[in-house]
């Protein structure tokens, strides 16, 4: 259960909004680390995850505060285009 207190506010948005979405950066920064990283397109179960648990561990929790503190600027720009594409 999430608990609402002053510092937070809950905003609504569409489901389908990858610039209003962190994780979708998050991914993109995955994605990169594992081409970068490894190339080759076939490997095994055991490998894909420990791969993609690298990757995860790679973007950093400084990324991932970087993304968060900058929602309401992403959320301003979404709004001053009246809800079209923003470069993020």
């Amino acid at each position: 259960m999430i608990s609402r207190n002053a510092e937070s506010t809950p905003i609504f948005w569409l489901a389908f909004s990858p610039d209003l979405n962190p994780i979708e950066a998050v991914w993109d920064r995955m994605k990169d680390y594992i081409k970068r990283h490894y190339p080759e397109y076939h490997c095994s179960h055991d490998k894909l995850r420990r791969v993609v648990k690298e990757a995860w561990e790679a973007v950093g929790a400084d990324k991932l505060l970087a993304l968060m503190r900058e929602m309401p600027a992403r959320c301003e720009a979404v709004i001053d285009v009246q809800g079209g594409y923003i470069k993020y």
